[in-house]
Order: C-alpha cells, then structure tokens, then sequence
C-alpha cells in the first residue's frame, strides 16, 4: 500500500492515459496498492477529487523499475503483475506501463471506482451544458470521428465516412425526431465538410491532435469534448482511443447504446495487435 508509481503524461494523449488510469484503480481496488500522479495534468483542476499528486521537478525515490513482459493488456500479464504485489506493499515501484492498454477487460468490476474517479465538478458539468443548451433539448447521439493525424495512417483502419451516418439510420431508427446528433472530432471543420448537409451539431475545437513543442506535449486541455461523449445517451465511434474511453464512461454512467465497426488496425499492426477484448460484448458491432 506504500506504492507510489508515476504515470507521466507527456507524450500519451488522454484516451491511452485514461487506459493506463483505469488500470491503477484496478490495483488501488483490488490490491489497495496506490498510485501517485503528476500535479502539472489539466484535469484535476475539473474532478471532484483529486487523488495522490506528486511535485514532478522533485526526484522520486524508487526501489526499482518494474517492466511488462508484453507490450499489450492481457489477462496474463495481469497474473503476472500480481505475483508483485507484496513488493508493492513494501517498496516504491515504478512500473512502465506500455502504450497499448486499451481492452474492455480493464474495466471490469470496478466500473463504480472508475466513474468516482472521473467523475467531474458539478459547476463544470452545468457550465459545458449550458454552453451547449440547444443540443441536449433532447437526449444526444454522440458521433466520435477521429481525423487529424489518423487520416491514411498506416496502422490504423480507415473507417468511411459514410459508416457514421448508415450507423446512425441503422441503429437509431427515428433520430431525427427523437435525438440531437453532437459531432467530437480533433479536425471540427473537416468534419463539418464531411457531414456536411445533414442536421448535426459541433463541439468546439479540441486540441489533441497536435504535435506542439515538437511532441514533448502533445495534447491539450481536451475536457469540454470529453465531458459532452460521457453525458450521451448513445455514441457511434471512430477506432481512436479517445472515442473509446469515452464510450466506456457514458456506457457505464448512463448505459449508453455504443455502435463501432469492429476494426482497430490494417497491416502490419493488424497482424501483431490481439483486439480480441477492445470492444465490449454488449456494444454494437455494425461492420463496414
């Protein structure tokens, strides 16, 4: 219980880190192990409650750097870091979590901490809805289209664009009389020009897909799209991370509908990365 690791924040956009959150509350949950975070993150200025900071210009004392076998989240390496944790409880450890956590396993029975953990000031949740007044008249379809840096990446699928509103006649038949449709995207006037014509409303510009300081901060104060995916009552999301975090918390706050297309990865990526486990069971898998 006297753990302490550090999850650092440069060079992680916050989907990936919501992961690798998400993973520290297992080990607080299970194991009462804790984990101490950076003070310098924009969200704490947003939740509830802030857990365990430290100063990062002040040196860290660690007993040792314990390493993952795999580079991915699997049940064995879970195993594997329990096997651990009575030097958890004895000595400060860091641990080097690799960057590919995302699987639906990582939230499983501690879906109430996480939503704790996350849980936004109830003066920031008013604020961002009454900016946004005029989309939650009525219960809000969130569609998640990643662009920016993803576009003809070439380890991730390419979703069509069409996709997103054959998900939206498809699954949620009547949305035009019964929903708000709320586009999130990292490119806002991209998106504007691909779902141009149809009826949809637009957050306001969000900052992750930009390489500032030449990547040694690369994302920004992301919160305001973040928070409008989580308050949805239904989401069709992209392959990104970002969209996929947010799909958990709305479904497990609200038990949010979540449509995807099954796919994560093309080429090389595709063969080496198991996806076995990205997407929950009980979501929506509406191919391409």
């Amino acid at each position: 219980m006297s753990l302490k690791h550090e999850l650092a924040f440069e060079h992680v956009r916050f989907g990936n880190w919501w992961h690798k959150i998400v993973w520290s509350i297992r080990m607080k949950t299970l194991y009462g192990v804790d984990t101490s975070y950076p003070d310098y993150y924009w969200l704490w200025e947003y939740v509830k409650k802030k857990p365990l900071l430290f100063d990062k210009s002040i040196p860290q004392e660690v007993d040792y750097i314990l390493r993952p076998r795999v580079w991915q989240y699997t049940l064995e390496e879970e195993e594997w870091i329990e096997s651990h944790i009575e030097d958890f409880k004895t000595k400060n450890v860091s641990i080097a979590l690799n960057f590919f956590f995302q699987s639906s396993l990582i939230v499983r029975g501690i879906e109430k901490e996480v939503c704790e953990f996350f849980e936004f000031k109830d003066e920031i949740v008013e604020r961002i809805k009454e900016k946004y007044k005029e989309v939650f008249t009525k219960p809000v379809i969130v569609i998640g289209c990643r662009l920016g840096d993803f576009l003809q990446h070439g380890d991730f699928f390419q979703i069509p664009f069409d996709w997103y509103t054959k998900s939206l006649v498809q699954e949620f038949p009547g949305w035009e009389e019964n929903y708000n449709v709320l586009v999130l995207s990292d490119d806002i006037n991209k998106a504007k020009e691909i779902f141009k014509g149809c009826p949809f409303y637009y957050a306001d510009f969000n900052d992750t897909a930009s390489h500032r300081e030449n990547f040694k901060f690369y994302h920004g104060d992301v919160h305001e799209q973040w928070l409008l995916g989580t308050l949805s009552s239904g989401m069709i999301i992209s392959n990104s991370t970002f969209s996929l975090a947010q799909a958990h918390m709305s479904s497990m706050l609200r038990g949010a509908k979540v449509v995807h297309c099954g796919e994560v990865f093309r080429g090389k990526a595709k063969q080496e990365r198991d996806i076995t486990h990205y997407y929950p069971s009980n979501w929506v898998k509406l191919g391409i």
